[in-house]
Order: structure tokens, then C-alpha cells, then sequence
């Protein structure tokens, strides 16, 4: 619970170790200590924090104008600082540090990389040297800005937040620049003295925090996607794309975004991570129990807690699940790790859940079992991080690479490629046989000016391979061929386009809009994000109406119809005269457009038995969401030849439970027929239901009904689509189950609808808050202001809450409790069928 009683913010309470072996204890407080950010240790073990004041401070802040590196004065050599001394002043936006070569203390502030030194050995630094400087934009939020730095082989690999779409330039010592436009956050690197600026990685969101672990490997935690989640922990190798852009917007759902590796090019996540990672560090550098060699220590800010991520490493990617070390109260928000020569990590604690600057802070030390560190060489790593390129010296290697199905080894290779290979070679793979050189060629002419003939693109654009496709329109949409749009509609009318690729098609139409081209190309507008990429006025209502348009492109298309109930006429012609696939996905629109002429199309369609028995099905659920009571007419529908229609009118029955007369006659119909009887006896959970474990998995195997499942799935009293969508039906409060299949089997089915609370994953983190009035609101996201809490709704829209007494992540699942007893035992072995078939 975070509470937003100042008072409770000042007690000294301890985090919960949940590790007995290690030991927390605090070694300085407020007010000696005052907001700390960012920590490093020198060699001699000296301790450097960064104190923040300018972090948008409140007009009444009473600290100082500047932020200031503190060192630490250690008498007796104990590893707790006596007192602290300034080392450094007259600092702006402050971010992190890191102890460097010849005793230099780096520094980041959101737009700039210095090093400081100390001469004469008095303790305090004389020389600043200023290595990098982000010229553009003029100005930026802290976290969107130059973060993180670390150091390795004379090289400072820098990590920058995305400027939200801002242009931006960054200038090295040497004059040598980098710069973007509407892209993600990215990770650079330049020589100690500022010099030999290069890009390493891009398509980050903010990438707080960046270490070496002790095998050479660079890893990074990336922090605050909005709705898409979780917050990240990455391997960075050089030329990989994390899939983030920020003229996409803050969603990072958008179809040319990937979050996980999900689009060909970009790379997958280590592990998802709590929201708001700050610091990251190698437990193998600390003295930790010996079974934390092969973890890193990641500090969750919103969370209150320290996480470890044990990693395994298979022949592609590394990858862990976080496990809880400590868990603190609302006082507790971590930042930064560092770690002397004993190995005891030293961290940082902004203290209150609170962004503006507010006079409070900690520093705790860390300990464990081992008197010294795991890893005791901590400098001369194992491996560098150029390590997978020293053998890449000629192009049939690299291209070697880009064939050995390895994603990380194949963005290094296309990376080095790229510098060596010619137009006409990449033109000549691109045309060859080889899938997998065809695809590799496509992501490298992505990152060129070299121009690729229609002829080639029309005919990637009708590949079999459905990633190609996906990359080719990706391609003609972010180059702006607009001489293309008439062969990708051609494309889309005679079916070569696959449905699951609509979302894409659709962006690829909205980049072609001319106005977009042509100012994504002048670059005068500032901010990328206000660029818009408009789709021709009711374009998608009119594919949907277009008789050339073959019928299951019209179904995945009905649900981006904006504006539905503004069509109503149309979309009625459509239902009543289109394929039943079309009909299908016109009445889960009409679920949420109460209209008398549409519930007359549905009630034609229920009583018509020669309409296919899932139709009639969907249109008695539609008919359940308009508010209107049809219990005679579903009362007759018990006597229909189908079990799934007298299943379904049943379920509707439950609404006209206190018509007596209408209960009367249910009872009379289904007498005798113990599966109905269950599903009337059951109705609203009146009666708790016999599911009640996982036992039985072999009749959920082998009995259910996937059909009458998928019903059950729909029905307002399973409140399934409220939350989750299945091929873009439903709520985006909960995961995408369009393939849930796939990912979890039987057993694991059950356990998240018996036991949702069991496992929470990162990305569906629930959140909740107390309002004035003492109510409480439960949602997935949330952001906090000075007076104010904005958390997202069920509705996916965001709600602002002000004078909240509390808030904080939610110990429980948002999907609720108890929800199997809506159903009947053989209800939900029909629902668990219907999940499998997902995939």
C-alpha cells in the first residue's frame, strides 16, 4: 500500500529480506542524505552519490538551486561514511554516475556526459570536462533524456530516453553527431574523452540503467511503456532494434511496434520486469551467496522491492524470472546499486513515491555470506562486448550469420554487413531464392537510402511467406512509396494478403496519406508525433462494403470501423446480405449499438433454422446486450433441435428468472435434462458450482465441446470479452487470448481462471486507489501527479482520481475471484475446449 500521508514517509522501517543470508541495514538519511540518484564507488572504496534538486521541484522547495555529487568521508574505513563532503556543484538535471579510468567520476544529466576529476587530492573535483551534449532538443523531461552510462575497454556506452517524438541531436567532443526523428530511445557510445560517437542500439522506451555483467554482455532495464507492458530487461548487442518508435505514439501497440521480438528485425526481452526498473546491477560483483552468480539485481521504484533475475542462457537469448529479494512499505523506493571492493552493494532511495524534489532520501548497504565478491575480477571482463564481431572479416561469414536462425547474431551481422555490402548485392538477395537471406536483405534496405524497383515489391507483397509481406508493407509504408498503394489494395481485393496481417495493411494505407509523406519528409514539424497518417474518409466501412472484397477480410476488418453506430443503416444491409462469417462479426458490433431495427435482423436470424447453429447463437447473445426482453421467444427455442441453441437461449433465460410464469414454463421444458437443469439451477451463481480443482484433466481433455464453449466465452455472465479480445473482439484490460492456446495447456487453463491471483505477470500488474469518498477503483495503469492519480479503466481509457487517501499495485488479479462459479462443471470443461482451440 503507498500511502499519501506525508507523516508516514519520515519512519526508518527496514525492507523484508526474503533471503535470510542477506542482510540490509541503513547507513545515512535525510536530511544528510537528500534525494540520491545515481551511486559509484572508486577504487579506494570511496562513495560518490548524486543529490537531485532540480528535479522538477515545487515552487515552495526550499533546497538547493543546483544538483551536487556527495563523497563520502570514511575515517575509519568501515564502509559507512562518517559524513559527506560536495564534490561537484552547480549540476542541472542530473541523472547517474559511474567511477571510471585514472579516478574520473562520469556524469549524465538529461542533456549531457561530463567527467570530473580531483588533481590535488583534496577531495573535491577541479577539472570538468564536458564529453557529449544532446543539442536537441532544447529541452526534455528528465527521463527522456540522457540517462544511464557505463564503462568498458576505454568505450562510455550511454543509454538516451525517447524524446516523445522531439527531433534530436547529440554532439561529440570531435564535432561527430547523431541524430533522429520520431524514433526510440537508443544506446550510444563514444571514446573516454567524448570522441568516436557511434550508435550501438535503438527502439527503447526510457532505458534507465545500463551494466556490464561480469561475462562481458551488456545488459540494460527499459522503463514506463504505457499500455504495453512489461518493463524490460535486455541484452544490448551492436545494430539490435528493441522495436520501440516513438512517433508511434505512447501505446506501443501500434503494428509496426514490437515489445518481445515480435516483428522479423526486432530483438526479445530477458525478462519482464515491474513498473518503474531504476537500477541494475551483477550480483556476481557483490558478496552475495555464491548461488547468485548468475544473477542481476534489479530495483523496481514503484514497487517497493529489489528483484533478482537469475539468468539461463539457451542458444539464442538469455532469459530469467524475477524472484522478490526485498520488499519494502510505501517509504521504500529504490534507485541505484554500486558495490565496493568487499562487495557490499551501497543503494540509493528517493524514499517518496513523489517525482518532484521533497528533501528525503536513504542510502542502504547490502550484504551476504561471502567475505568477498563472487566475481573477483571486476574490471578485465571475460569477454568485451565487440566480442561477436572479431571474427566477422569478410561478408560470406556475415552472411553465414544471417542464416544461423540466432536473432541477436543476425542484427550484429546485418549491422556489419551494411558497412561493406553493395546496392546491387542486397538488391541481388533480396530477388534470390533463399527465404531467409531474402528476409535479412529487406531489414538492411530498411536502414539505407537505396531505392527497391516496384516490380520487386509487388511481387514481395504476394509472397507465400506471410512475414515478408508483413515486412514489405512495413517497408513501402515507412519509405513512402505511394506509388505502391493501388497494387496493396490490388493485393488486399484478391485475398494475398493474410487477415492477420489487416492491422498492418491499415497503417501501411495511413503512411501513403500524401500530407504525411511529405511533411515525415521535411521534418518541419517538431514534434513527430503531431504527424498524421489520415485513412480516407470511412475507408474501411467502405472495404467492408465493397462486393470484391472477399468475406474474411470483411469480418477482420468490421471491428476498425470507427464510429459504428454512426453506419447503422449500412452495417444493417450488410447483416442481413452478407456471408455468415460477415454476419458473425456484425453482430458482436451490434452488441454495443442498442437498435430496434437491428434487434428485429438478430431475432430473424435466431428463429431462422436454416441459419448455421453459431449464428443463431451469436444473435441471441447480441440480443442479450440490447436491453430489450425477448423470454418468450428464447423460451421456445428450448425445444430447437440444437443442444448449442438451447444452451444459448437458456443462458439468456437467466434474465427472466422473475417472470414467474416465464420460470413456470423453463422448468417444465427442461425437466429431466440434467445439463440444462445445472445451467437454470446455476444461474447467477445462486448455486455454488462443482468446479472446484484441476483433477480431472483427462475429461477436460476429452468431453468438452469447443462450439458451445466459445458460446460460454461470449456470455455476459462469464464476463470474459470484458477484459480479454479474441481476434480483436473485446476488452484490452487483460491479455489478447487470440492465442492462448498455443502458450498454456490444460492444467494451466484451469489454474488461471480458478487461481487468476496465483501468477501475476508483470505486463497485467493491477493497480488500485482509494478515492476522497473512500471507494475503492481497481485498473491496470496508473500515473501519479503532485494532486492527482490517472489510472486506466476497464474501458482502456484513463480516469483521473484527485485527493486520493491511497494507492498502489494491486496484490490481487484484476480478473476476479470465484468466476467458475457462473458456470456449471460441464460449462467450463466446454470453455477450457474452446481455449485450446486458440492457438
Amino acid at each position: 500500500m503507498i500511502s499519501c500521508d506525508s507523516d508516514n514517509d519520515k519512519h526508518d522501517s527496514y525492507p523484508e529480506s526474503f533471503d535470510d543470508r542477506i542482510t540490509i541495514s541503513l547507513i545515512a538519511s535525510s536530511p544528510d542524505i537528500v534525494t540520491p540518484i545515481g551511486i559509484t564507488i572508486d577504487k579506494e572504496d570511496q562513495i560518490y552519490f548524486l543529490e537531485s534538486h532540480t528535479h522538477t521541484p515545487l515552487s515552495e522547495y526550499q533546497g538547493p538551486k543546483f544538483d551536487r555529487i556527495m563523497k563520502g568521508v570514511d575515517s575509519n574505513g568501515d564502509g559507512i561514511p562518517e559524513s559527506w563532503k560536495i564534490y561537484a556543484d552547480s549540476i542541472m538535471d542530473g541523472m547517474n554516475l559511474f567511477s571510471g579510468p585514472n579516478n574520473h567520476i562520469f556524469l549524465t544529466t538529461k542533456d549531457g556526459v561530463f567527467s570530473f576529476s580531483d588533481t590535488d587530492q583534496d577531495g573535491v573535483a577541479d577539472v570538468k570536462n564536458t564529453l557529449l551534449r544532446m543539442v536537441e532538443p532544447d529541452n526534455v523531461y528528465d527521463h527522456a533524456g540522457i540517462l544511464g552510462l557505463t564503462i568498458q575497454n576505454e568505450w562510455i556506452y550511454i543509454s538516451r530516453g525517447n524524446t516523445g517524438g522531439l527531433k534530436w541531436k547529440i554532439q561529440g567532443s570531435d564535432g561527430r553527431e547523431l541524430n533522429g526523428y520520431g524514433d526510440g530511445g537508443n544506446v550510444f557510445r563514444c571514446k573516454l574523452d567524448g570522441s568516436g560517437l557511434e550508435e550501438v542500439a535503438t527502439g527503447f522506451w526510457n532505458p534507465f540503467d545500463l551494466k556490464f555483467d561480469h561475462l562481458g554482455k551488456l545488459m540494460l532495464i527499459d522503463n514506463d511503456p504505457d499500455s504495453r507492458g512489461p518493463n524490460r530487461l535486455l541484452e544490448i548487442v551492436k545494430g539490435g532494434d528493441y522495436g520501440y518508435q516513438s512517433i508511434y505514439g505512447g501505446s506501443g501497440i501500434h503494428p509496426f511496434l514490437a515489445w518481445n521480438g515480435e516483428l522479423p528485425g526486432t530483438l526479445p526481452y530477458s525478462a519482464g520486469l515491474g513498473e518503474a526498473p531504476s537500477g541494475l546491477l551483477d550480483a556476481a560483483f557483490s558478496n552475495l551467496p555464491k548461488d547468485y552468480a548468475r544473477s542481476l539485481l534489479v530495483s523496481i521504484w514503484e514497487e517497493n522491492s529489489i528483484v533478482t533475475v537469475p539468468l539461463l542462457e539457451d542458444e539464442n537469448r538469455i532469459y530469467g524470472e524475477p524472484k522478490i529479494l526485498f520488499k519494502g512499505d510505501s517509504t521504500f523506493h529504490p534507485v541505484a546499486f554500486a558495490t565496493n571492493s568487499k562487495g557490499d552493494i551501497y543503494l540509493t532511495d528517493w524514499v517518496k513515491r513523489a517525482y518532484p524534489n521533497h528533501g528525503l532520501g536513504k542510502i542502504w548497504k547490502i550484504s551476504g555470506s561471502q567475505k568477498e565478491p563472487i566475481q573477483e575480477d571486476r574490471v578485465l571482463y571475460k569477454n568485451g562486448f565487440d566480442q561477436r564481431i572479431e571474427n566477422l572479416d569478410s561478408p560470406d561469414k556475415m552472411k553465414a550469420l544471417l542464416k544461423n536462425g540466432d536473432p541477436f547474431e543476425q542484427a550484429v551481422a546485418r549491422d556489419q554487413l551494411l558497412k561493406l555490402i553493395s546496392k546491387e548485392d542486397l538488391i541481388s538477395m533480396l530477388e534470390g531464392s533463399d527465404k531467409e537471406l531474402q528476409m535479412q536483405a529487406l531489414l538492411m534496405l530498411q536502414k539505407t537510402d537505396f531505392e527497391v524497383s516496384d516490380t520487386i515489391l509487388k511481387s514481395l507483397l504476394r509472397d507465400q511467406d506471410p512475414k515478408i509481406q508483413q515486412m514489405t508493407m512495413i517497408y513501402i509504408a515507412t519509405k513512402g512509396r505511394m506509388d505502391l498503394k493501388g497494387d496493396l489494395e490490388k493485393a488486399l481485393r484478391e485475398n494475398k494478403i493474410p487477415t492477420k496481417l489487416f492491422d498492418t495493411y491499415l497503417a501501411t494505407i495511413g503512411h501513403l496519406d500524401p500530407e504525411y509523406v511529405k511533411n515525415y519528409a521535411s521534418k518541419e514539424e517538431v514534434y513527430s508525433r503531431g504527424l498524421k497518417r489520415e485513412l480516407p474518409k470511412d475507408y474501411v466501412l467502405n472495404l467492408v462494403k465493397d462486393p470484391a472484397i472477399p468475406a474474411e477480410v470483411k469480418s477482420i476488418a468490421i471491428p476498425h470501423i470507427k464510429q459504428p453506430y454512426e453506419h447503422v443503416q449500412d452495417l444493417l444491409v450488410l447483416l442481413q446480405n452478407e456471408p455468415i462469417v460477415v454476419k458473425a462479426a456484425l453482430l458482436q458490433t451490434f452488441k454495443k449499438i442498442p437498435n430496434k431495427e437491428a434487434e428485429a435482423v438478430m431475432l430473424s436470424l435466431v428463429e431462422n433454422e436454416q441459419v448455421l447453429d453459431e449464428i443463431r447463437s451469436d444473435a441471441i447473445i447480441a440480443l442479450s446486450y440490447q436491453g430489450n426482453s425477448y423470454c418468450q421467444e428464447m423460451t421456445a427455442l428450448l425445444k430447437d433441435d440444437s443442444e448449442l441453441i438451447q444452451e444459448t437461449a437458456l443462458n439468456y433465460l437467466c434474465s427472466c428468472r422473475d417472470d414467474q410464469g416465464i420460470a413456470a414454463l423453463v422448468k417444465s421444458t427442461i425437466n429431466k435434462n440434467e445439463r440444462l437443469e445445472a445451467i437454470w439451477n446455476n444461474c447467477g451463481g445462486e448455486t455454488p458450482s462443482t468446479v472446484n480443482g484441476t483433477e480431472n484433466l483427462s475429461e477436460l481433455i476429452t468431453s468438452g465441446d469447443p462450439g458451445r464453449g466459445k458460446m460460454i466465452f461470449q456470455l455476459q455472465k462469464s464476463q470474459c470479452t470484458n477484459c480479454h479480445q479474441v481476434d480483436g473482439w473485446g476488452g484490452i484490460l487483460g491479455p489478447d487470448l487470440s492465442n492462448i492456446g498455443s502458450s498454456k495447456n490444460e492444467k494451466l487453463l484451469v489454474s488461471a481462471i480458478l487461481e487468476p491471483s496465483a501468477e501475476i505477470s508483470p505486463e497485467w500488474q493491477g493497480w488500485y486507489l482509494v478515492t476522497e469518498e473512500g471507494k475503492t477503483v481497481y485498473g491496470r495503469q496508473i500515473d501519479v501527479g503532485s494532486n492527482e492519480v490517472e489510472i486506466m479503466m476497464q474501458n482502456g481509457e484513463f480516469e483521473t482520481f484527485k485527493n486520493v487517501k491511497e494507492f498502489g499495485p494491486s496484490e490481487k488479479s484484476l480478473m476476479p475471484e470465484n468466476l467458475m462459479n457462473q458456470f456449471t462443471t460441464a460449462e467450463f470443461i466446454d470453455l477450457i475446449a474452446y481455449l485450446k482451440t486458440l492457438n
